[in-house]
């Protein structure tokens, strides 16, 4: 199989997706592949798909560094609005 035929794949297999799984639910799906497969795949195949799988779990810890920092910025801000309302014109 060559690499645009994994490309198509993915493409087809990404427009049928009902909805985007979480990075979360990619990353242990990739590691029970990983973990599964381990003595099968080539030293290489395994480290490069390690790397796939570090870059994913790194994309899913900064969203949920940003969604947290958001959620404490409203959080202040909210609390900040009850304790000085501001003042009518």
């Amino acid at each position: 199989m060559e690499k645009k035929e994994v490309l198509q794949l993915m493409r087809e297999q990404a427009e049928a997706l009902k909805e985007h799984p979480s990075y979360e639910q990619l990353v242990n799906q990739l590691a029970d592949l990983l973990a599964d497969s381990r003595g099968r795949l080539s030293k290489k195949n395994f480290e490069d798909l390690v790397s796939l799988g570090a870059a994913l779990y790194k994309a899913g810890l900064s969203q949920f560094t940003a969604r947290k920092d958001v959620t404490e910025l409203m959080n202040k801000s909210v609390s900040e609005r009850k304790t000085h309302p501001p003042a009518h014109t």
